[in-house]
Parts: C-alpha cells; sequence; structure tokens
C-alpha cells in the first residue's frame, strides 16, 4: 500500500511502565560446574552485586514537570475542572510501587484543598524538614507515616516537604485503590505520522523486547524500500540507523535512531479502516498526567499537592480490597513533591477571554502622528564620537509595515549569465556586480543599497531632510552584528581562518589558470563553511541574540496584555549578518573578496511575526501558534495531482504563491491529502546536501533566497481548506521563544494573513460540563469523536448524582462533596458506551473526560489585528 501522512495526531496510552521500578537491587550469580574429573566432583562459583535505580521519592526536580493546570496564580474560574499535573518522563508516576505486588497504581496522586480546609485546620502549612525527622515521626504519636528505609543515593540530612491532613477530610478527597489506576495516563503527540504497508511488521518482529540492533541488519535488502516509503511521507532517514524494541502501556513498539542527526521515530502496529498497517511517527513528546478527583471551590483559594503514596495500601482481612493505612492515627503525613494555588473567581480570566481582551495593534509607538512613527521610528538619544548628544531616529527589525528593500538588490538584465553565482565586472572605472542563474538562463544586476565598500558602520548612517536627524537604525544594525561576531571568540576564529583558506584557495585557482602547467591547483574552492558558522549565521537570521532593546527600543510600543503583529526588515538582518562577516575586511580587496561569499546572505527574506505579552504566556506552558498565509484559488487543480511524485515546473501556481512570500518550492515534491479532510501535505523528496539558491518573490521585486542544507528539518508544508473555500499555508515556524516570563516572540518564513493561538494536545484539561445544580459528561467514541444512541438523535452523557461523589461516613456534613468516585464513575460511562464491565482503562477514560481547548483567530489585514 502506499504511505500515508497525518500531522499532529495524539495518542493516549494507558500506562508506561519503567523496566525496573527505583529502588536497590542485589543480583546473585551462581556457577556450578561438575565432572567426574573435577576434585570433589561439582564446584560452586558465585559473585554478588549490588546496584541502586535512582529515581524521585521524596522530591521531584524541576525539569520533570511540564505543566500544572489550572495554571498557578491564576484567578479564572476553573470550579468545574479536575486540576492535572504533567510531567516531561512519561514512565514517573510508574517508577515506585505503592504496593508489594507491581500493578497498574500510580505512585503519585494529587490532592486537592479548598480555602475552608486550611482555614478550619484539616490541613497544615507545608513544611521543611529532614529525613532524619520523618524516620522518627512515623515511629512516634501524631501523625502518621509508614516506616521506610533509605536507599543509596539518600541522606538522613536531605530536606523534605510534608503536609498533615486529618483523616475526616482524607475519607472525603482520598482516590480509592480501585480510583488510581485511572488518575494516570500517557499522552504521546505525532507531529509527522506515517502509515506504510504492514509487511515489515514480520522484519521488525525480529528484534527483541529490550535488545538494539542495526537496522541493516533487521530489514537486509528491504532497508532502502523501507527508508524510500517513508521518505514519501515525509520522514527522512540519513545515515546508519539502530532500532530498539520496547513496550509501551499494552503496545510493543521500535524506537529507530538516526546516527547521523540523532533524530528518533517510533514505529509501531496500528489499524487504519479496519487494516492493518505499520505507523511511523516522530518521537516529539511523550508526557504522563496524573489527574485529581476533585473540583475546586468557587470564590475561593484552591490549593494542589502532588503526594507520594509509597507503600500507604494494605491487606486486610475483613476488607477484599486494598485499603489506606491510617494506623488509626487522626493525622496522616505526606511528602509533598510540588504544590501550587489558584483562585476561581474571575470568569474572564481564562485563556479564551485572556486573548480576546488583548490589546492588538502592530508594533509601533501608541496614537503615532507623523510617518516616521507610523513606519515604527522612535527617537532615542544618540552621542556624537567628538562628545555631543543629539537625537536620531531608529526603528526594531519588527516594522509595522512591509519593506522591500535589500542591502544588494537584484535587476535582471538581457545578457546570458556567464557563470553561475556572484561575478564582478568593471569597466569605464566602474564596478558592476552580477549574479547569474544558469539554470534560468538568466542575468541579474546587483545594486549595492548603500554603496559598495561597508567596512565601518558610519557609512551606513542618513540624514532625515525634514527633521535634520541622524537615521541610524542600519549603522546600529550592522555594528550589532559585528560586536556580536566578536563576542562569540569560537565563531570569529573559524569564520576568520576560512575565510583566509577561501582566499588561498581562490588565488590558487587564479594562478593555476595563467599557468596552465601548474595543475596542483586546480580544484575550484569551496563554498562550503564549517557547520558552525553555517549554524551560527542560521540563528543570527532567525535575531538570536539580538538583546530586546534593539527588537522593543520603547516599552510603550509593548504595553501589558497586548499582542504586536509586525514584518521584518529585511535591510535590517542585511546589515546584522554583513557586520558579523565583515570581520577581516579592511581594505576594498577584502569586500570584493567577500562579495563572493553567500553564507552570510539572508535565509528567510520575506518573514512575518508576532510578539505577546500577556499572563497567557506565563500561565500556560503549552501554547501553540499557527501562522498561515492566504494562497489564491487557482492552485485548486494543481492540489488534486496526489500520491505521486511531482516537479515544481508541473505546479506553477502553487510555485508563484510559494515565491511571492519568500518560500522556495522544491524540485520534487509530492501531495498527499489527509485521510479525506481537506488538509494537504507537500512533501520535500530533494535529498542534496549541497546549498540551494534560488530567485524568490514577484517578478518587479526579484530576491535571491540561499538555503542552507539542514538534514534536522523536515521540509513539509501543510495546505488547509476552510469552509468558506480558501486556502491557506501553514507557515514554518523559524523561532518561537520566551523572551521573558510574559513575552512570547513568535517568527514565521513568509507573510501572515491569520493567526491561531492554542494549547497543545497534552496539555488539552478534564472537566465536566455545568448543569444548574450538578454537573454531566458528554461521551465520546474511541477516536474522540461525538458518541451517539442507538437511535443517532443524540449523545450519551452521564449525569453526575450522588453515587458518583465522595461522602464522609464520619462527618456527612463536611464539605466534600466535589470529590468524584472514580470507580463508579466509570462504571456508569460503560454502560452508557455499551461496553464490558471493567474493560475501560486510564487512557479511554481521560479521552471521556477531555474538555477541547479554545482556539483564537486573529487576522492580520492591511497593518491592522482584527479579532474574529
Amino acid at each position: 500500500m502506499s504511505s500515508s501522512v497525518l500531522s499532529g495526531k495524539i495518542e493516549f496510552i494507558q500506562y508506561h511502565k519503567p523496566g525496573l521500578v527505583s529502588g536497590d537491587y542485589t543480583i546473585t550469580v551462581t556457577q556450578t560446574v561438575t565432572g567426574s574429573k573435577i576434585q570433589g566432583s561439582n564446584s560452586t562459583f558465585q559473585d554478588t552485586k549490588s546496584f541502586s535505580v535512582a529515581g524521585p521519592r521524596f522530591d521531584l526536580p524541576p525539569q520533570d514537570i511540564y505543566e500544572m493546570f489550572p495554571p498557578p496564580g491564576n484567578h479564572g474560574d476553573h470550579s468545574n475542572v479536575l486540576p492535572h499535573i504533567i510531567l516531561n518522563r512519561s514512565t514517573l508516576p510508574w517508577e515506585r510501587d505503592i504496593q508489594s505486588t507491581r500493578g497498574n497504581q500510580p505512585w503519585l496522586a494529587l490532592l486537592v484543598f479548598h480555602q475552608s480546609d486550611i482555614e478550619q485546620g484539616r490541613v497544615s502549612e507545608p513544611k521543611i524538614i529532614k529525613l532524619s525527622e520523618l524516620i522518627e515521626d512515623s515511629s512516634q504519636s501524631g501523625s502518621w507515616f509508614p516506616d521506610f528505609k533509605l536507599e543509596i543515593a539518600q541522606r538522613e540530612s536531605d530536606k523534605v516537604t510534608v503536609i498533615d491532613v486529618q483523616k475526616s477530610l482524607l475519607n472525603v478527597i482520598l482516590p480509592s485503590f480501585e480510583d488510581l489506576p485511572y488518575l494516570a495516563h500517557v499522552r504521546q503527540r505525532k507531529e509527522l505520522s506515517v502509515d506504510i504497508d504492514e509487511s515489515y511488521l514480520a522484519q521488525l518482529n525480529e528484534c527483541k523486547e529490550g535488545s538494539t540492533q542495526a537496522a541493516e541488519d533487521i530489514f537486509k535488502e528491504e532497508f532502502a524500500a523501507f527508508k524510500e516509503e517513508i521518505k514519501q511521507g515525509g520522514i527522512r532517514l540519513f545515515g546508519a540507523c539502530s532500532i530498539a524494541c520496547r513496550q509501551n502501556g499494552t503496545k510493543k513498539e521500535w524506537v529507530i535512531t538516526d546516527a547521523e542527526n540523532g533524530k528518533q521515530y517510533v514505529a509501531r502496529e496500528d489499524s487504519v479502516q479496519q487494516k492493518k498497517v505499520l505507523n511511523v511517527f516522530t518521537n516529539d513528546a511523550e508526557v504522563a498526567i496524573v489527574i485529581a478527583n476533585r473540583l475546586p471551590q468557587r470564590g475561593g483559594l484552591t490549593t494542589v499537592h502532588l503526594v507520594s503514596l509509597e507503600n500507604r495500601f494494605i491487606d486486610k482481612i475483613d476488607e477484599p480490597k486494598k485499603v489506606f493505612d491510617y494506623r488509626e492515627k487522626d493525622l496522616v503525613r505526606f511528602v509533598s513533591l510540588k504544590s501550587w494555588s489558584f483562585s476561581c473567581t474571575d470568569p474572564d480570566r481564562n485563556f479564551k477571554q485572556i486573548l480576546l481582551h488583548l490589546n492588538q495593534d502592530t508594533l509601533r509607538l501608541p496614537e503615532a502622528k507623523n510617518d516616521y512613527l507610523n513606519q515604527g521610528y522612535v527617537a532615542l538619544n544618540y552621542y556624537l564620537r567628538k562628545g555631543g548628544k543629539t537625537i536620531a531616529w531608529y526603528h526594531s527589525p519588527l516594522r509595522p509595515c512591509k519593506t522591500t528593500d535589500r542591502l544588494y538588490s537584484l535587476k535582471k538584465t538581457d545578457s546570458p549569465p556567464e557563470k553561475k553565482g556572484w561575478h564582478i565586472k568593471s569597466e569605464m572605472n566602474q564596478t558592476h556586480y552580477y549574479w547569474g542563474d544558469r539554470t534560468q538562463n538568466t542575468l541579474y544586476q546587483v545594486t549595492p543599497f548603500f554603496g559598495a565598500n561597508l567596512r565601518v558602520s558610519d557609512q551606513l548612517l542618513c540624514i532625515d531632510q525634514k527633521s535634520g536627524l541622524f537615521e541610524t537604525t542600519y549603522a546600529a544594525a550592522w555594528q550589532l552584528g559585528r560586536l556580536l561576531a566578536l563576542q562569540d571568540q569560537h565563531f570569529s576564529v573559524a569564520l576568520t581562518q576560512w575565510k583566509r583558506n577561501h582566499v588561498q584557495q581562490f588565488h590558487q585557482r587564479r594562478q593555476a589558470i595563467a599557468d596552465p602547467h601548474l595543475q596542483l591547483f586546480n580544484n575550484l574552492p569551496s563554498l562550503n563553511a564549517p557547520s558552525e558558522v553555517n549554524t551560527w549565521f542560521d540563528k543570527l537570521n532567525q535575531l538570536q541574540g539580538v538583546p530586546f532593546n534593539y527588537l522593543v527600543p520603547d516599552a510603550r510600543m509593548l504595553p501589558e496584555e497586548s499582542i504586536r503583529f509586525f514584518q521584518v526588515d529585511p535591510l535590517w538582518i542585511d546589515c546584522l549578518l554583513d557586520g558579523a562577516f565583515s570581520l577581516g575586511r579592511c581594505t576594498e580587496t577584502d569586500q570584493l573578496q567577500d562579495f563572493y561569499h553567500i553564507i552570510a546572505s539572508n535565509r528567510y527574506p520575506i518573514t512575518s511575526g508576532l510578539l505577546l505579552r500577556s499572563e497567557a504566556v506565563s500561565g500556560w506552558a503549552g501554547l501553540l501558534v499557527d501562522g498561515y498565509y492566504k494562497l489564491s484559488k487557482d492552485i485548486e487543480s494543481e492540489l488534486k495531482m496526489q500520491d505521486q511524485e511531482i516537479r515544481a515546473s508541473a505546479l506553477p501556481n502553487l510555485k508563484q504563491n510559494l515565491h511571492r512570500i519568500g518560500i522556495p518550492l522544491p524540485d520534487k515534491l509530492r501531495i498527499q491529502q489527509t485521510d479525506g479532510i481537506e488538509t494537504w501535505t507537500l512533501t520535500d523528496l530533494d535529498t542534496s546536501p549541497d546549498y540551494v539558491e534560488t530567485i524568490v518573490g514577484d517578478a518587479n521585486n526579484p530576491q535571491l533566497c540561499m538555503m542552507m542544507p539542514d538534514r534536522d528539518r523536515q521540509y513539509n508544508y501543510t495546505i488547509i481548506n476552510n469552509k468558506d473555500k480558501e486556502y491557506y499555508l501553514k507557515l514554518p515556524l523559524l523561532r518561537m521563544e520566551r523572551l521573558a516570563n510574559d513575552v512570547l516572540l513568535c517568527l514565521f518564513q513568509g507573510d501572515i494573513h491569520r493567526v491561531d493561538i492554542h494549547l497543545k494536545p497534552e496539555t488539552l484539561h478534564f472537566g465536566l460540563k455545568k448543569l444548574k445544580e450538578d454537573f454531566s459528561k458528554d461521551l465520546k467514541n474511541k477516536d474522540g469523536s461525538e458518541a451517539k444512541t442507538n437511535d443517532q438523535t443524540q449523545s450519551p452523557s452521564v449525569n453526575l448524582d450522588h453515587k458518583n461523589w465522595k461522602v464522609s461516613p464520619d462527618s456527612p456534613s463536611l464539605p466534600g462533596t466535589r470529590s468524584l468516585n472514580v470507580k463508579n464513575l466509570v462504571t456508569e460511562i460503560e454502560g452508557k458506551l455499551n461496553l464490558t464491565l471493567n474493560t475501560l482503562t486510564s487512557d479511554q477514560f481521560a479521552l471521556q473526560m477531555i474538555e477541547g481547548s479554545d482556539l483564537v483567530r486573529f487576522t492580520v489585514e492591511e497593518e491592522k489585528a482584527v479579532k474574529s
């Protein structure tokens, strides 16, 4: 079967147990040798070794926590949401046992405390003690904590955070032993997922669980066919590969590691339309999620503690099931691994409402009243070289308007090119610069914007004739690039050494041409700079390392709770790159020699993006921002050329659309439609590691785009068709980074016409539907779609009545009725969906409890952001 591709798929997994749980181990090896010639008839040899599997026990490293929900310190209305915590290591909830026999119960649980619990003393404030004190407390009167032994990596002086909880409250809020398996699961996000023929499963099954083998040994002569088939879906394997087999929950899977770039992919048996396939996907994110069983209280503070349940459940003679060990104590002590608080007071402080109330504009000073301010300029203090002080204009590379000026602009000429690439002609005491494209038999004359010999930043200073002020923007950008290059000693040495070697090779070749008998130096000079130089310039293309005050020169341009859209000034980037590349440029000869190099060229000549300063950035770690460009409708017929290798020349309309926004269409590609949905994926089938130089932009504004070889990046483009029959290209996201706790920068390759802000699938929360006096839950099918009753007239739902809530037998009046009886709820869901009793697993329960995340869309039109 032909491969099919799916993007952005999320999969729920019941659990992910490690090979060994955390703890101390002793392994003993005994060998007995027998034989008639051996003295004593037999001899026994024995050796004992000890080792420890060190995992979190009394504290949790911050890097293991991905996100908490509701966000810490948030004031939105989350009274119908079950709090949860996302852990970066998918095996973490199952790395320890809560009983002697190993089951599916996690050793971690979330306890939710309302403000009244804290005020009335039913739970203590967290306190930090030593492990030695915790050991003493376990054997003395007071709060109860089970006996335990320190492991090899633990010391009595280690600090631990503990809380004490009254038994009467625990009877209400503590999950039962039967509830626990449903309160933890794993989610795996597949950014790119390819379904291929099941025949490869036979070879993969030769790799046994826990072993690692070379891919060539497993697939043998079929490895080339395997690589080609997944390449059609956008996944490329470049070097030698190893394959490791592992068990993930109830599923067997194989991890494929590319030795050249270290990228990992996962292969697993799957089913599509009742047909078995092999699913290969990018191993982007696999996280574990622990869910609470209690709803927050509206109108007050709610505190959540992630606690350890290690060795807390025991067997009782008069109980057919395991129960929590209280030891007849009124207070029970827990180790708190993480805690956070939030309030359910303001319904307008949820994710959606925060984004809808953002101050929206382009990046400029508020109430700009002249042409300069409208273009993003600000007036800043400027110190002259002789000590004088004045005012000068400056604008950020992030501009409110689109500009097309380049440091070296191109103009098409009629003469055919003499050769491909840069070259120089001198005539009548004038120097002309050209760039030739022999593939298109086209020659472009290159016109320097500031002049041909840029060796100091002062050459880029301009005077505004109206105000008489200096325009310092491009001089500042050029000088900043030079300073950033000098600051990085490793880069500056590598760049200077490469330029020196390149000049030597260039002169050696000229000498060989002048003197043909010297054939020792007839190699062409290489344009391939060291990888560290290429990587450094690529990061600088994305403004990495540029100080924030260069991006936002005035704080008033980015106020609190605001979103600002911008276009990146390509001339600013050109000057920044040329300044960095100018190391060692002292003479005119140096300048002419630098002209032949393309590694410092702007790799993304058309770039746009946004700056978001908001509580949504600090409160939600799983924030996603997607940018889209509106395509013309004349590409519709070309999108139907599916499931075959296509040359770019056969897609003139699509090529023109992409080139207009600075995205070169690959020479060979494949178009695939995603499972009949109005979504198409364009997969780049070119695998050449060489530089790709091409002309992009409009015919009246040609721009040189240089693409560097990047084997870590998958060149796949997605086109979607919305209900209005409008085609949108999902723009490549070049950079998404938090510049501060509440400031997010996003850069996209191309012009953004639409921006969608939403949460990652792994951060979707769990909640109930509010009724007048109680709650209900609408149910779903296994694929996440809305379930229907037998007559297909309505969706089945569960109304949460008294049997779904926990009530304290000791204190019926205790306000703990917001704690779910999870096992009873699971049984009722199974009945509504006509499932066999006790067949609903934790991943399926999570799917039923999931609540879709809100998506806020902004439409960017004519330098304004319009909310929809």
